[in-house]
């Protein structure tokens, strides 16, 4: 989770309508990621799916200092761009980004992923 340094390279992003929409992954087209938009809090989907970039891993040898540098350089960097993107491509077509929800590839990865055993 983004520390209260790191949401300040946050950029403003649009309000988007409630709903459930498809967007390809900004860094990787031929994955679908899928969002779901409630009270217009934008949640991966399915719940406890992570679709976004993950931080860099510190070491136990590293400095806190050049651990949390890294990580700020992250989101600014790289999370955030990828996060825009996403919300950007709902916001130009959400009719379209909410029908790639509903595709056929989307609906197996929703059913795949319900019928997955718990972690």
């Amino acid at each position: 989770m983004a520390s209260r340094a790191q949401l300040v390279d946050c950029p403003a992003l649009p309000a988007l309508p409630d709903g459930e929409y498809g967007v390809p992954n900004p860094h990787d087209s031929s994955v679908m990621t899928l969002w779901r938009i409630d009270r217009g809090k934008l949640s991966a989907w399915p719940p406890g799916e992570r679709w976004a970039p993950r931080p860099p891993a510190g070491t136990r040898d590293m400095p806190h200092e050049e651990h949390r540098a890294r990580r700020d350089a992250f989101y600014r960097e790289t999370y955030w761009p990828w996060k825009a993107a996403v919300v950007e491509e709902i916001a130009r077509a959400p009719r379209i980004c909410a029908a790639l929800f509903w595709s056929d590839s989307s609906v197996a990865a929703i059913l795949a992923a319900e019928d997955a055993p718990p972690p």
